[in-house]
């Protein structure tokens, strides 16, 4: 029976894949696709329509070059002989499912929950266009998988360096009323980096905010303006709030006894010896 072109292309796909793919630790098999399960703690939830069409007709005329990775499935700690959940690689499940396909090349790993995140998270993060949310609770759940795990770590897996990992953690700590629609906004880590560096004054964040949103700014703009407003922040030292100490002071000066007049006076007198030498020195 003659093979059809794209019957060619996708026997050729194979005979790549596996040249490139079959070794003993990373045997290539191909699986029924309907034995192939998404992972539910997948860290992406959605995908689009559009790319998953695009992908689709890729892969009616390529076949998928890239395996999936997967392990046995389990149900409690009891494998489901014959079916297997989905590591890395969703994406392409689905497309696979629009173009039709009986079967799909698979990589079989025996992975347990925690490094199954772990994979999961880095497939998407290099092949996927993740959200800067998404991002961050992947990252959280590494953390709360890998307890103890120092930062360095987890942000070496990910290519990420630790300031940028604690950035897109810190995105998680938003205010709600900002979270929810910074999400929504699909926001990247500089925005979130701007508001955060704005998380002492929540009005001017929420300001800022409304300006990324109202104006379309860009994360590199985000930043600028916030730097700007701290720019114009005065300056604290040590003596910042004394005016609200003496303010207090004089509001309660009637009610003081005559030996409390008495000790604050000698205090104070202390205190413009001691402020007028500093002044000299400025």
């Amino acid at each position: 029976m003659t093979r059809t072109k794209n019957e060619e292309r996708q026997a050729q796909a194979r005979e790549i894949i596996k040249l490139i793919h079959d070794t003993p630790k990373n045997e290539l098999v191909y699986l029924e696709i309907i034995n192939v399960k998404p992972n539910p703690n997948q860290v992406r939830k959605e995908f689009k329509e559009g790319g998953i069409r695009e992908l689709a007709n890729s892969i009616k005329e390529r076949g998928v070059i890239e395996p999936l990775i997967v392990r046995e499935l389990k149900e409690g700690e009891k494998i489901k002989e014959g079916e297997y959940e989905i590591v890395a690689g969703e994406r392409r499940w689905h497309a696979a499912q629009v173009a039709e396909l009986k079967e799909i090349p698979c990589i079989i790993r025996d992975l347990n929950d925690d490094e199954v995140v772990v994979e999961g998270l880095i497939e998407n993060l290099q092949r996927e266009d993740l959200t800067a949310i998404e991002i961050a609770k992947g990252i959280k759940e590494v953390k709360q998988r890998c307890p103890g795990a120092p930062l360095e770590e987890i942000g070496k897996k990910l290519g990420f360096s630790k300031t940028r990992v604690i950035r897109y953690l810190n995105i998680l700590r938003l205010p709600e009323e900002i979270f929810n629609d910074f999400g929504q906004a699909a926001l990247n880590e500089k925005h979130g980096r701007a508001l955060n560096m704005l998380k002492g004054n929540k009005k001017v964040q929420k300001d800022l905010f409304d300006e990324i949103i109202n104006q379309r700014l860009t994360g590199d703009k985000a930043v600028e303006n916030a730097r700007e407003y701290l720019d114009h922040l005065p300056v604290k030292t040590a003596v910042t709030g004394v005016d609200k100490k003496l303010e207090s002071i004089e509001k309660k000066f009637d009610k003081l006894k005559s030996r409390e007049k008495a000790q604050l006076k000698s205090e104070l007198k202390e205190i413009i010896k001691r402020a007028k030498s500093l002044f000299e020195k400025l």
